[in-house]
């Protein structure tokens, strides 16, 4: 198996574009996933739970975050939904690698407050569970930026401008939000970092 490439198409249906030796060999026809209620083009986010093994994660039209799992061997095993129907449709979500093969995806909700879903090796999901205060533009996108082989900062632009970061540690948890620098941006900006 080589690459997969996940797009939500304009009937509102995940995809998963295989690359693969074959035979045959190269791109694939889509395999479609689930019920068309994803909002159509809009970010999702993915991450392997093993070489072979995908989970994808895309905010749907009522506003819940779903979860499809794609077996590279097997093609699309389940769509599901979790938590409540609080986040903006569409919304951007940003996943990141934490403690023992788990994995954290985080997105801002309806009321303008940073969100944590986890996600455990064995593919139990919790949360979500919120931090800080209404200071965000719902759906807005998020930036994760490594600092330690335990500690990851996430940033986001506030509804003043203002950058504010979150601190993941795999050994504590989160902490802030930090504000750093002035209001010197458009509310919600989308950021990049190396």
């Amino acid at each position: 198996m080589g690459s997969v490439i996940f797009a939500i198409d304009r009937f509102g249906l995940l995809n998963a574009f295989s690359y693969g030796a074959g035979p045959p060999a190269g791109w694939q026809s889509p395999e479609l996933a689930g019920f068309p209620n994803l909002v159509p083009g809009s970010p999702i986010a993915a991450f392997a739970q093993s070489p072979t093994l995908f989970t994808v994660l895309a905010v749907d039209q009522s506003g819940a975050m779903n979860i499809g799992s794609f077996d590279a061997g097997g093609g699309w095993q389940d769509v599901d939904t979790i938590g409540e129907s609080s986040f903006a449709p569409g919304s951007h979500i940003t996943v990141l690698a934490g403690a023992s093969g788990a994995h954290v995806a985080l997105l801002i909700d309806q009321n303008g407050v940073f969100n944590v879903f986890t996600v455990d090796a064995s593919g139990v999901w919790e949360g979500p569970d919120s931090y800080g205060s209404a200071v965000f533009i719902s759906g807005s996108p998020l930036l994760a930026c490594a600092l330690t082989a335990t500690q990851t900062s996430v940033g986001a632009v506030d509804r003043n401008g203002v950058l504010n970061i979150f601190t993941y540690d795999t050994t504590i948890g989160w902490s802030g939000p930090d504000t750093v620098g002035n209001s010197n941006f458009t509310a919600g900006s989308p950021m990049a970092s190396l």
